[in-house]
């Protein structure tokens, strides 16, 4: 059984991964002793995981270009977001930074993160 200390190397990190594993399998229920187990593990887990393999957060190119390729749209349709074909071409190419009308009609209507939007 894992001994809960912090994780601090991939050794100790693909240990814990398999004790997990072998507690997921058994399914405990809530309440139990093996419940806690499980729980506590995954909490010592995602705590390395985090140290570990940070996720950057994306710029706004990255975020605006992500949504469009997740629901097929095409720089048209930022276009007709935006109002004006030349603007949306020039911030699809990082030739011109959002501004803050842009910045809201990306927000309200494709939801996408004021502070990724503003971000440097």
């Amino acid at each position: 059984m894992y001994e809960f200390k912090p994780i601090r190397s991939k050794d100790a990190y693909e240990a814990a991964l398999a004790e997990l594993d072998g507690l997921m399998k058994m399914a405990p229920e809530p309440g139990t002793t093996e419940f806690d187990h499980l729980d506590l593990l995954a909490t010592i887990i995602e705590r390395y995981e985090q140290d570990a393999f940070p996720i950057e957060r994306p710029d706004a190119l990255s975020m605006i270009r992500f949504y469009m390729e997740q629901n097929n749209l095409k720089a048209s349709d930022l276009a007709d977001l935006l109002g004006d074909q030349s603007r949306a071409a020039a911030i699809l190419e990082r030739d011109a930074a959002l501004t803050l009308p842009e910045i809201r009609a990306l927000h309200k209507h494709w939801l996408i993160p004021v502070d990724v939007l503003i971000a440097d």
